[in-house]
This record gives C-alpha cells, sequence and structure tokens, in this order.
C-alpha cells in the first residue's frame, strides 16, 4: 500500500513521462530513436514550439489530455520564443517550478549556459551530430533523473 504522501523514484513507476519541445522534424526524429534505446520506458509528447509547450504545462491546449510530465527537454533554438523564456515560464509557476527541465543544444556559449542555470535548468547538453555522444550524454542526463533522483509525483 502506497500512501498518497510516499515518493515513487522515477524508477518505479511504469513508464517516465516526457515532454520534448522540438521545431526540426529532423531533430524529432534523431532523439526519438537515441530515447528508444536508453534503458527506460519513455512515453514522448512532442510539442513543436515553446508557446503550444507552455499552453500545454499551463492546461490551455484543451481537448488534448493533460499528462504532467517527469522530465522536460527543450531544444534551446526555438523559433519565436527562446529557451530561456520558456524555462523562466516554467519556474516562475508554482505548479510546475518543481519539473527538470533539460536543454539541448547544438553550440557551447559560455554566456546561454549561465543563464540557463541562472534560469534554474536541470542540465545542459550537447546534441552532438555523432550518434554515439548523443545517445550517451541523454542516457547519463536520464540515469541521472530517473535513478539517482527523486522527484515529487504531481
Amino acid at each position: 500500500f502506497i500512501d498518497s504522501d510516499d515518493i515513487l523514484s522515477l524508477e518505479e513507476r511504469e513508464k517516465i513521462n516526457l515532454l520534448f519541445v522540438e521545431d526540426r522534424a529532423s531533430d524529432e526524429f534523431l532523439i526519438r530513436k537515441v530515447l528508444e534505446k536508453i534503458p527506460y520506458k519513455i512515453e514522448i509528447y512532442c510539442l513543436h514550439s515553446a508557446e503550444a509547450a507552455l499552453d500545454y504545462l499551463k492546461g490551455r491546449m484543451r481537448p488534448v489530455p493533460f499528462i504532467k510530465p517527469d522530465i522536460v527537454l527543450i531544444d534551446i533554438n526555438l523559433a519565436k520564443l527562446d529557451d530561456i523564456s520558456i524555462l523562466r515560464s516554467i519556474k516562475q509557476d508554482r505548479d510546475l517550478q518543481y519539473l527538470p527541465v533539460l536543454l539541448l543544444t547544438n553550440s557551447l556559449s559560455k554566456k546561454n549556459m549561465i543563464n540557463a542555470y541562472r534560469n534554474f535548468a536541470g542540465g545542459y547538453i550537447t546534441k552532438s551530430l555523432d550518434y554515439t555522444v548523443l545517445k550517451r550524454n541523454l542516457q547519463i542526463a536520464f540515469t541521472y533523473w530517473v535513478d539517482a533522483v527523486v522527484l515529487p509525483e504531481a
């Protein structure tokens, strides 16, 4: 029997719900393929803009059934609303601020990285063009968030 106040690690859950925000179909395809190969059952909900992601997280996207994500993964170079704006919006919302938000990037700008961590990013991950490196990076990130960290269940 599990009391409603008991905490389950992500590892003990049936699956990990991932909100993935990516506006390029080719990158979405690649990340999906990588995530299929890491040893976790991940249910991916992909949205293609920061605005859609915020609408979804704040419950403004109906009649789409809302599943609160365990982890949010955002491409750093989204069109229109940038990654820091969406990160800031999530972290300023009392109902969402506990969500780990991981940022994916093709470049390692020190300024962008510092800005991301100042706004409480849970990770800043390189989106390598090398499949093996990308898989390793995402597997390490998910191992950390799934196996090592205990997060509250919504």
